[in-house]
């Protein structure tokens, strides 16, 4: 009998989104930007993608002590919000990797 060791929350997303293409016969979708969001805030701050059409789409939460790395693409736009407080938004610009600080 094997034991699996708990997943990270990027592990979890990953293994989502391959059963998600699994399922529909489609590839996974290639990494455009890795956007990674850090804070030094106390409370948790919740991200949002904001889509083309202006909806806000939950992408996860940042806290002082665990950040959140999100595949995206250039061109996204992202809102963080501390409670119904708005925080920051983030616009992403470049291929590779881009770093947000709260």
């Amino acid at each position: 009998v094997a034991t699996l060791l708990p997943l990270t929350s990027d592990e979890l997303e990953l293994a989502n989104a391959a059963m998600a293409a699994l399922m529909s016969g489609r590839d996974l979708p290639e990494e455009g930007v890795v956007a990674t969001f850090t804070s030094t805030l106390d409370e948790v701050v919740k991200i949002f993608w904001r889509s083309d059409s202006g909806e806000l789409v939950p992408n996860g939460d940042v806290t002082r002590d665990e950040g959140r790395r999100i595949n995206t693409h250039p061109g996204h736009r992202f809102e963080a919000y501390a409670g119904d407080k708005f925080v920051k938004s983030f616009f992403v610009s470049a291929e590779g990797s881009q770093a947000f600080e709260l």
